[in-house]
C-alpha cells in the first residue's frame, strides 16, 4: 500500500483525533505524532493529555498489516512502505 492510502485510512480512523501528522517529504518520511502531553503547569510538572489506547492501538496494527516491514528506530515505532516510512512517536517522549 502507498503513503497516500495508508494515510487516508489513518484519516478515517478515530485515531486521528489524537494525533498530529507531520510530512517530511526529504525520503518521504511522514510523522505521526500522539497528543499526550500539553505542556507544564506553574510547578513545571507535565500535563498529560488522555487520549484513547485503544484507537491508536487499531492504528498501529493497521500500519503493521498494510506495511512491507516494520520496526524501530530510536525508540519509535517504524513503518515500512514502498514509497516511503511513516514514524509513530508520542508528544511526551519529546520533552
Amino acid at each position: 500500500m502507498t503513503l497516500a492510502k495508508v494515510l487516508n485510512e489513518v484519516k478515517k480512523m478515530e485515531a486521528m483525533k489524537y494525533i498530529n501528522i507531520y510530512k517530511y517529504h526529504i525520503e518521504n518520511r511522514v510523522e505521526i505524532m500522539v497528543k499526550d502531553f500539553e505542556g507544564f503547569d506553574e510547578d513545571w510538572s507535565e500535563i498529560l493529555v488522555w487520549y484513547d489506547e485503544e484507537a491508536i492501538f487499531q492504528m498501529e496494527d493497521m500500519l503493521k498489516e498494510a506495511s512491507i516491514g516494520y520496526g524501530y528506530e530510536m525508540g519509535h515505532n517504524l513503518y515500512i512502505f514502498k514509497d516511503g516510512e511513516i514514524e509513530v512517536s508520542y508528544a511526551s517522549e519529546e520533552i
